[in-house]
């Protein structure tokens, strides 16, 4: 369901839901789509530098998450 409002640009909800997800099963995937979604959120811009972080310990944790990298 992130991805979904992701593409509508409700990116309160997308966090929410990668939130929950990451919460439930601690995945890189799901760290790194978080962090994409709150680099993207104007809202959040003062956020930038937690997001960038979240994106580097998403590829500490999963070397191989293709997302996290082509994110960072």
């Amino acid at each position: 369901m992130g991805e979904v409002y992701f593409r509508k640009r409700d990116f309160t909800a997308a966090a929410s839901h990668f939130e929950r997800a990451y919460a439930m099963e601690p995945k890189a995937l799901y760290l790194a789509a978080l962090a994409w979604t709150l680099y993207m959120d104007p809202q959040r811009k003062a956020e930038m530098p937690r997001a960038k972080q979240m994106m580097a310990d998403a590829i500490k944790a999963d070397p191989n998450c293709d997302r996290a990298h082509y994110q960072l």
